[in-house]
């Protein structure tokens, strides 16, 4: 990474916690799914049963209970992480519009 070359440390936004081994094959079988997911009216839409049974059926996996719960997970994760986000963008976003704003009201040109 060119910030890590320039300064010598990974930037924080980029450093991710470590994925256990046990959820290595769920976030690979996630990973396939997501990348095949669709997108509605108002963004991106959860993995639904009928992807699941159609990545069963194209892959020939089989998945347990306890596999379809570790899939919710990070389904919950993913979602919530950017929601997060939205939240963030939308925060400075408005900081910096009202640091913006606070030179709107000084008038232009002469005045009268």
């Amino acid at each position: 990474m060119a910030a890590e070359a320039a300064t010598g440390r990974t930037p924080e936004r980029l450093i991710t916690p470590a994925i256990p081994d046990c959820f290595d094959r769920h976030l690979h079988i996630w990973l396939e799914l997501h990348a095949r997911r669709q997108v509605g009216m108002a963004g991106l839409l959860p993995i639904s049963w009928p992807d699941l049974a159609a990545y069963c059926a194209v892959t020939r996996e089989r998945l347990t209970r306890q596999d379809l719960h570790a899939l919710n997970v990070i389904e919950q994760e993913f979602f919530e992480s950017r929601t997060e986000a939205q939240k963030r963008t939308e925060s400075a976003a408005s900081r910096k519009g009202a640091l913006e704003g606070t030179h709107a009201g000084k008038p232009r040109g002469r005045s009268r």
